[in-house]
């Protein structure tokens, strides 16, 4: 895996058009992308630094029309991808917000399909569930929103229990 993204990373990095990314009132950070808009890269910058950073949808080979939404940063200390590598820049919420857009590009070309994400730990799933409670109006008005629980059982998303979700799902309406 971790060379499949240094190849999409060398990709995205030879691309030239980036787009501003806007959603909820402010900002996210500038993009790249590939031509199906399914990769995705960007440099988180803040107080600690700048981290490059891959955003991945991936088909599940036990439903090609469900995409897993990856997200992961290149790990300075090692010079890998890193899912649980955590940057201390502080930019949950930017993040979130260029995941957001990349969302609206990935269902211009791939309309159909469901998208399926959950945080790459416990806290992060929380952090997720939080933006997407507070969120919540502005999303399901543009999509469907399902989430798991328990043993994968997916049920209709429903912000008062969003605490309890362990993967969220995206349609587009």
């Amino acid at each position: 895996m971790s060379q499949n993204l240094n190849n999409y990373w060398k990709a995205l990095e030879n691309k030239r058009y980036l787009h501003k990314t806007f959603l909820m009132g402010s900002t996210g950070f500038d993009l790249r992308h590939n031509a199906d808009y399914t990769a995705f890269g960007f440099e988180d910058s803040g107080k600690n630094g700048n981290f490059s950073t891959v955003i991945v949808y991936s088909p599940l080979i036990e439903n090609p029309d469900i995409f897993n939404l990856g997200l992961v940063v290149k790990n300075p200390d090692t010079d890998k991808w890193d899912d649980l590598y955590y940057t201390g820049n502080d930019n949950a919420i930017k993040i979130f917000r260029t995941i957001a857009v990349t969302v609206d590009f990935f269902y211009r070309i791939h309309p159909n399909t469901k998208i399926s994400f959950t945080g790459s730990d416990e806290a992060r799933t929380k952090v997720y569930a939080k933006i997407i409670k507070a969120r919540y109006k502005a999303i399901s008005e543009l999509y469907f929103i399902e989430a798991t629980i328990g043993d994968d059982v997916i049920v209709p998303y429903d912000p008062a229990e969003s605490d309890n979700y362990k993967r969220f799902i995206l349609r587009q309406k």
